[in-house]
């Protein structure tokens, strides 16, 4: 899985901390034990603005020695290309409830990365806008998905392909807010996904 801690201390293409995936134990697991010679390989895509920044060296190095590539967001499904093998969500029994006539509108923000969420726009155009925000960051899983669940709505980024963010969001029935790039989008109709009914964001 790329997009582990040691990816983004590294600077530039940087494989030899996970040159021979199949040979380091991972949370206890080492595959070397229990992977079939003859098995399928798969390099699984997530994060990291290092892996992102490095992506087609990365896709080019695990194709050349026999990995096929899955990813768990569209941006890299479309740029690898690689299969959409969306993230798998904790379940949880928060529920937002539906805002009420009068009641201030909350938009929820849960960023990862402050620097690539689009977060200060975000809080710019709520200030101008009068929204009140819920900004989440550095908190438990479970208190965070408490915390969107007193919210309307939940903003996730620009990017152009949603998160796991929005699909928290969405699973909380908050309204998803998230910018989705017109290939991204199109990618999940070639793949016989319904696309959601969620706003569309192109800029704050």
């Amino acid at each position: 899985g790329l997009g582990q801690p040691w990816a983004d201390n590294a600077n530039g293409f940087w494989p030899s901390a996970h040159a021979e995936i199949d040979q380091l134990p991972f949370a206890g697991i080492d595959l070397q034990d229990i992977v079939h010679k003859h098995a399928r390989r798969i390099a699984y895509f997530h994060g990291s603005v290092n892996t992102w920044a490095h992506r087609q060296e990365y896709a080019d190095w695990y194709r050349a020695r026999g990995h096929e590539l899955a990813t768990s967001t569209l941006d890299y499904a479309v740029d690898l290309p690689a299969t959409y093998v969306p993230p798998l969500l904790a379940r949880t029994d928060y529920r937002a409830k539906l805002r009420q006539l009068g009641d201030p509108l909350i938009v929820a923000h849960a960023p990862t990365n402050p620097e690539i969420a689009s977060t200060s726009d975000f809080l710019s155009a709520c200030g101008r806008l009068g929204i009140c925000t819920q900004l989440i960051q550095r908190t438990p899983h479970p208190e965070a998905m408490r915390m969107k669940a007193s919210a309307h709505a939940g903003f996730d980024h620009l990017r152009g392909a949603f998160s796991a963010n929005t699909l928290e969001n969405a699973a909380l029935g908050l309204v998803p807010l998230v910018g989705l790039r017109p290939d991204c989008l199109q990618a999940l109709i070639d793949a016989g996904i319904e696309p959601p009914p969620w706003p569309r964001v192109v800029t704050l």
